[in-house]
């Protein structure tokens, strides 16, 4: 199988960041800090193979995992998952056991719920870009899969992930070719405009597709929310104005393809277009 070679929608430069808590939505929805994601420039390298180091050096998520009495928990749910067809149900249904969700952890159905939505843009992208379908769609249900495992360092969870999307992918018999694009890119899912040089379209594409919902309506409803839910007009006037920054940057940001680059666009206008609306509000106390 041949996936696309780099040719990614629009250019920026910068730096890379981190969103604090992992996505945005877990403990603090709708962050005004929505943007900012985990850094890997310049300390850990910026190709594939550095990435593929990095991961090394964390460690195998068996490891970290038994470290933290998680190891036999994650094993047993790959294990009864052993003898999925490689469906997108049946991925599905492992995705929902890893990440487990409970009543006391509603973080969790939101993160199952994301990747849904996560992989029913990457149906859209695909279909518009001629990718691979059924392994962009599953490698954004599993982008997120090591949410449990990696406890509250939710800066780790693309490594834990990937490791544990690797793990699965290989038990059920994925193809080898397409389990490597799947599992970098699952990887490599929080990068943002410092992207590897050889990094595929495919792989910027599960990270596209992640960045399409963390800025749909659902998010910016949290993002509003948590802009002036009990604030002054002064303290509205710069949470809103820092989002509408955000979102400009991320409307700046290289994308693996124009129908990304477009969805994500539509997105991020309709959330500055409501921001700009409670700003002129709160303009008017003043």
């Amino acid at each position: 199988m041949i996936f696309g070679k780099r040719n990614i929608a629009g250019q920026g430069d910068g730096v890379l960041s981190c969103d604090g808590g992992g996505d945005s939505g877990e403990g603090h929805h709708g962050s005004v800090q929505e943007g900012m994601r985990l850094s890997l420039s310049g300390r850990e390298g910026k190709s594939l193979q550095d990435a593929e180091s990095i991961v090394e050096k964390r460690k195998s998520w068996y490891t970290y995992i038994h470290r933290q009495g998680k190891r036999e928990r994650a094993l047993e749910i790959i294990m009864g998952h052993a003898h999925d067809d490689k469906s997108i149900s049946s991925v599905r249904s492992f995705v929902y056991d890893m990440l487990g969700p409970a009543p006391d952890r509603g973080d969790l159905l939101y993160r199952y719920e994301h990747s849904l939505r996560a992989a029913e843009n990457a149906a859209v992208v695909a279909e518009a870009e001629g990718l691979p379908k059924d392994d962009l769609i599953i490698a954004c249900l599993l982008h997120d899969v090591g949410y449990r495992e990696c406890r509250d360092d939710f800066r780790r969870h693309p490594f834990f992930s990937a490791d544990i999307s690797k793990s699965y992918l290989e038990k059920i018999g994925y193809p080898p070719e397409a389990l490597r694009e799947m599992v970098k890119g699952i990887a490599l899912h929080n990068l943002t405009d410092d992207l590897p040089k050889d990094m595929t379209v495919f792989q910027i594409s599960v990270r596209d597709c992640d960045d399409i919902d963390r800025f749909d309506m659902i998010r910016t409803a949290m993002l509003l929310g948590d802009c002036v839910n009990e604030k002054t007009n002064q303290e509205i006037i710069a949470s809103c104005s820092q989002a509408i920054d955000s979102a400009n940057w991320i409307m700046s940001l290289p994308r693996g393809t124009r129908t990304a680059q477009d969805m994500i666009n539509e997105n991020c206008r309709k959330r500055i277009a409501f921001l700009q609306d409670i700003l002129a509000q709160a303009n008017k106390g003043l």
